[in-house]
């Protein structure tokens, strides 16, 4: 399985500040940032700095993951699998999204689309699979059974992400064009073919992450801008959409989205 997506760079615990910014101050926002930061691995192999990211969301029937999240739980969590790009030979990423009070913490495998499938179904998972034996998977399982957690709604956006490594690594993304596709029975990891709608977001997602204190520069960005933190929960948004396709699948209303 040497996929260019094994290679994981992604932050296991970090803070995560959320904006929603308009498409000119994104613009100013990179300009910015451009003297701390370079594309990341994939973003840089891309004419625009982009790639599209998928994700198909699990949840209970009675979305006891999304009532978490606009109810404002310090302590919650997210079922995901996630891929980048509709190759049936390249793997996806079962990840469990933590959140203590502000620290994320991620934990997420590699594995085949053949196993995820497997998991999904409920069918026998494959006998010569190798990667079903961490302890990550065993962790995504656990919990997948635990809720009896079944696919809720695919998440499909573009992302723009730059990076800094180093003593105090940083990652910044700008997300735009976020769709969402209800629930397939055929071909689930298909993600291109799948009937994708819009959400109504009309602005960027911003997103700045880091591992520990927060870097000066970043302070000054954020200050520089006047960013305002918001909530932004793309389940939550693309669940919300899917209320108006798929009324019978849709979760109980509720007031907030803290």
């Amino acid at each position: 399985m040497q996929a260019p997506w094994a290679l994981d760079r992604t932050f296991r615990s970090r803070h995560e500040c959320k904006y929603l910014i308009s498409e000119t101050l994104a613009q100013e926002v990179r300009r910015y940032a451009s003297s701390f930061v370079q594309p990341d691995f994939f973003a840089a192999r891309s004419k625009d700095f982009t790639y599209p990211i998928y994700s198909l969301y699990l949840d209970n029937r009675n979305f006891d993951l999304y009532r978490t999240t606009i109810e404002g739980h310090k302590n919650r969590f997210k079922l995901r699998i996630r891929g980048y790009d509709g190759n049936p030979d390249s793997p996806v990423f079962l990840e469990v999204k933590e959140r203590s009070d502000r620290i994320v913490r991620k934990k997420r495998c590699l594995v085949s689309r053949d196993v995820a499938r497997a998991l999904l179904s409920g069918r026998s998972l494959p006998q010569d699979a190798s990667d079903i034996h961490s302890t990550d998977f065993a962790f995504f399982r656990s919990l997948m059974a635990r809720l009896d957690a079944k696919a809720s709604v695919f998440v499909h956006y573009q992302r723009e992400a730059y990076e800094v490594a180093g003593p105090e690594p940083v990652r910044i993304t700008f997300d735009r064009q976020l769709q969402f596709a209800p629930p397939a029975s055929t071909n689930v990891f298909a993600f291109p073919e799948h009937s994708w709608r819009p959400v109504f977001c009309p602005q960027v997602v911003l997103e700045l992450k880091y591992t520990d204190a927060c870097p000066l520069w970043v302070g000054r960005l954020v200050e520089h801008f006047q960013l305002s933190r918001v909530s932004v929960a793309k389940y939550i948004m693309s669940v919300d959409a899917s209320r108006e396709i798929a009324p019978g699948h849709s979760p109980p209303s509720f007031s907030s989205h803290g």
